[in-house]
């Protein structure tokens, strides 16, 4: 009897008997959709990347201004940089 089951199990593992199913326009619309999201993503995290590179090349003096007055209002309480 387990030779029998395990026989048969083994023969539709190797040959499959193939399924015929259906992936309409909700299939493809949703890879459309995910492919989308993944390419975008990616855009955008390098144009962030390369936009926060220029800040820091060209505005390295004044960003340094900025974050020593920003949130400390006592000069006697700022840290230099």
């Amino acid at each position: 009897m387990k030779k029998e089951i395990l026989l048969i199990f083994l023969l539709g593992f190797i040959f499959p008997i193939p399924a015929h199913a259906y992936a309409g326009p909700g299939l493809g619309l949703g890879v459309i959709i995910i492919f989308l999201t993944v390419v975008l993503s990616i855009l955008a995290s390098l144009f962030l990347n390369i936009k926060d590179f220029f800040l820091r090349v060209f505005f390295k003096n004044k960003r340094k201004k900025v974050l020593e007055t920003k949130y400390i209002k006592d000069k006697s309480k700022r840290k230099k940089i």
